[in-house]
């Protein structure tokens, strides 16, 4: 049976993991399904408790594909691209940190005369978590702009349809 899009996506993140492994003080302990791994991570020492961690392709990805409801039942979030606001920590492959819970990532650009899609996908996240940053640059938008991004906050809150999905 072939993957989608997103597994594939996922398929990759969990190869570039197990490449970087060593490098970002992880251990890999033991393989779970749905791209989700029992870690340990080396920096706490040897006595650390075990995490479990989930590989998406983006932080951005936790809202896109409905997960963020379900995401305390994971400790750890390892992407490859941090670009949004997450209720868990969160490993970035691409530049090596750890983020903590509610970190703001940095979306730097120059002469920006309206948003972009991760500017965007940055300012949703803020506010499905409640946080006042969000709620500031809500404040900051014409009504019109206001109302769009309540609908595509809201769109991100709805439960998927279907069968319920494993984080």
């Amino acid at each position: 049976m072939a993957l989608d899009a997103f597994s594939l996506e996922c398929e990759r993140v969990v190869a570039q993991l197990i490449l970087q492994a060593d490098a970002m003080d992880l251990e890999l302990v033991h393989a779970l399904p749905f791209y989700k791994y029992q870690v340990r991570d080396l920096r706490a020492g040897d006595q650390a408790p075990l995490l479990i961690a989930r590989c998406l392709p983006s932080t951005w990805s936790l809202y896109e594909q409905r997960f963020w409801h379900a995401a305390r039942t994971i400790d750890l979030l390892i992407v490859r691209e941090h670009n949004a606001v997450a209720p868990v920590p969160v490993l970035s492959l691409e530049t090596g940190h750890y983020y903590q819970a509610g970190a703001i990532p940095s979306i730097e650009r120059a002469e920006r005369h309206r948003r972009n899609e991760r500017e965007q996908h940055l300012i949703i996240s803020l506010l499905a978590l409640g946080m006042e940053a969000g709620d500031q640059a809500l404040a900051a938008m014409s009504e019109r702009s206001r109302r769009r991004y309540k609908a595509m906050l809201s769109d991100c809150l709805k439960r998927p349809r279907g069968r319920a999905r494993s984080l």
